[in-house]
């Protein structure tokens, strides 16, 4: 550690930083050049200073180098970057692999002499056949280091339920019914594995940057519960005395007899008061001291949600109720039944609106008018009549349809042939008519009398007298 009355080089900030093994000579050796290159001050506080600018280091790891505290930072095969909060149990913080770079969530623990470390390795190997799922945060670590306990976990960005119902009140039914069915669809499967988590509270329920619930600290109740002798009460060492302080306000009656005890119906009853602190924002038996919140888990009855937030459907208070009912018999068979219970209220009930939001009145649409064609000048139509009639013009504005007069009927006297006389059907030569027109029946040659024929189609076949088709024409 530096002298209190010198200020400490550039020199022995590097020195503190190797002899750590936060990191190798040859890493620092291009950060070292650039620093030299620009002719900065050289004293560890400005060195210090330019590798946070540079993202080599954070602000706490400069700090802790700082103070002299280097070693502090490394845990095993882990380089802590910055702390991110108390969990349950101990203290958490952002890491780094030394190997492959990849950002941990390290939680460390007191020492504590009944620590089994291979015990610990031995039961992470179970955590490890857990499938992959949105909502589990895998277990990848255990091991002491530096004097400590250290669990390990990826690390994942978000809130806690606990966090934002501080921040910002009991959650809304239909997000609540979400998170609450997310965490439970994680924790059936580690279930349905043999693994419970002992452990469930608000704060170890993250919500993600994507909204997804993702639930943390598993194998942390486990490990502890394992390594607990069976005679030892769970106040009589600190690390045990801090997870009851944390842990005591959502803890399963059967639990707080036998500390060694996690079983899924714990885990279920857990999940009630996780739910309930949802829902209202308050614990579920906030009054008295350690000891009195202890008899109110094993012999007060389970409190009703819908006292203090109306809002909440009777059957969620139902349901709130069983999952915290003293005796594990009378709570739900297994969390599949609860998230199958809570699905089907998302599905059938529940769709999420903006809050305090009146409704906007529609308004009633005006009946449809018929659509109208152009415009069109004023115009007159001369609609021709029969022979020897005058011909009248017709004025007509231009939204009057137009109307043609229907002639009238004309006979065949009136029609002038010329010099052109119709035969009669008896002159026509005689022969079988064509095969196109066997069906057909005869024309009127009165209506439909043929031209009289030029001089080049005198010399032509006549075409047969029965029938009108284009083949027979010529």
């Amino acid at each position: 550690m530096p002298s209190t009355t010198a200020t400490p080089n550039a020199a022995w900030f590097v020195k503190e930083l190797t002899t750590a093994r936060v990191f190798e000579p040859a890493q620092l050796g291009p950060y070292l050049a650039e620093f030299k290159a620009a002719k900065r001050n050289g004293d560890a506080a400005a060195l210090a200073d330019f590798l946070v600018g540079t993202g080599l280091l954070t602000r706490y790891q400069a700090d802790r180098c700082l103070a002299g505290a280097a070693r502090h930072l490394v845990l095993g095969p882990y380089f802590l970057a910055e702390p991110v909060g108390s969990g349950s149990i101990g203290e958490v913080y952002q890491a780094i692999g030394r190997s492959d770079r990849k950002r941990y969530a390290i939680k460390v623990l007191p020492l504590r002499s009944l620590w089994n470390v291979r015990q610990a390795k031995t039961q992470l190997a179970i955590f490890a056949a857990l499938p992959a799922h949105p909502a589990i945060v895998p277990f990848v670590d255990v091991d002491s280091a530096a004097g400590s306990h250290y669990l390990v976990w990826p690390f994942v960005e978000g809130q806690s339920l606990a966090t934002r119902v501080r921040d910002k009140g009991p959650a809304t039914i239909p997000a609540a019914l979400q998170a609450m069915a997310q965490a439970a669809e994680g924790l059936a499967i580690c279930h349905d594995f043999g693994i419970a988590h002992g452990l469930i509270n608000p704060a170890n329920l993250l919500v993600g940057t994507d909204g997804q619930i993702r639930i943390l600290d598993l194998g942390v109740g486990a490990i502890l519960s394992e390594n607990i002798a069976d005679d030892e009460s769970m106040l009589d060492t600190m690390s045990a005395a801090h997870a009851t302080a944390g842990m005591i306000e959502y803890c399963a009656p059967e639990t707080l007899n036998s500390p060694t005890l996690r079983d899924p119906a714990g885990d279920i009853y857990s999940f009630g008061c996780t739910f309930y602190y949802l829902l209202t924002g308050q614990l579920p038996y906030p009054d008295g001291n350690v000891v009195d919140k202890v008899l109110a888990h094993q012999t007060a009855p389970p409190p009703s949600a819908r006292a203090l937030n109306p809002n909440v459907p009777g059957w969620i208070d139902d349901l709130i109720q069983r999952l915290m009912a003293k005796a594990p018999s009378r709570r739900p068979a297994s969390m599949r039944e609860v998230l199958t219970k809570l699905l089907a209220g998302i599905s059938e009930e529940y769709v999420e609106l903006p809050e305090s939001q009146e409704p906007v009145p529609v308004p009633t649409p005006a009946p449809a008018r018929p659509t109208l064609a152009p415009a069109m000048p004023q115009q007159t139509i001369d609609t021709p009549v029969v022979a020897g009639a005058a011909t009248t013009a017709i004025p007509r504005t231009a939204d009057e349809p137009v109307i043609l007069a229907k002639p009238r009927p004309i006979s065949v006297s009136e029609i002038d042939f010329g010099d052109y006389v119709p035969p009669e059907e008896s002159d026509s030569p005689a022969g079988p008519p064509c095969g196109r027109s066997a069906n057909r029946t005869p024309p009127d040659r009165r209506r439909y009398p043929r031209r009289k024929p030029s001089a080049i189609a005198r010399n032509r076949p006549r075409p047969c007298p029965s029938c009108r088709c284009p083949s027979c024409i010529p």
